[in-house]
């Protein structure tokens, strides 16, 4: 098991269609020693329940489009934000999968439709704003 938050904001890292890994860098705990460099690794086969929260700002009503994924090695999971209207926005998810050991899974966000990356992912407190958690379920 492991919770992780983003303990400062990581200015401008999307909005024209950029691909960012989320970063977490604050672990609350990590029980196995599994999350390093923001990925989670397997360390046995089974079903994970993967969930985050992800706090953008900086979003203008030129966004057509944000999207979180958690970016798994057996599969992808998306959340849309479609048309959003501007201001902070938070993307929310969680889903159970299947991992061999040795799998990883991260989390990604991508904004669409400004005319650069001025989108910011939200840090800071005690992971109230980006956060992410996996735990073996079964």
């Amino acid at each position: 098991a492991v919770l992780a938050y983003n303990s400062s904001t990581d200015s401008n890292v999307t909005g024209n269609n950029t691909v960012a890994p989320v970063d977490f860098d604050t672990e609350v705990y990590d029980r196995n020693a599994d999350f390093t460099g923001d990925t989670f690794t397997a360390p046995v086969t089974g079903i994970y329940q993967v969930s985050f929260a992800i706090l953008i700002d900086e979003v203008t009503s030129s966004c057509t489009t944000l999207t979180a994924w958690i970016d798994a090695s057996n599969r992808n999971a998306y959340g849309y934000n479609n048309n959003p209207p501007g201001g902070n926005q938070l993307l929310i998810g969680s889903i159970d999968i299947d991992m061999d050991a040795g799998d990883t899974v991260q989390i990604d966000v991508a904004g669409n439709g400004e005319g650069s990356d001025v989108q910011d992912i939200q840090g800071g407190g005690s992971g109230d704003r980006t956060l992410f958690s996996v735990r073996l379920v079964a």
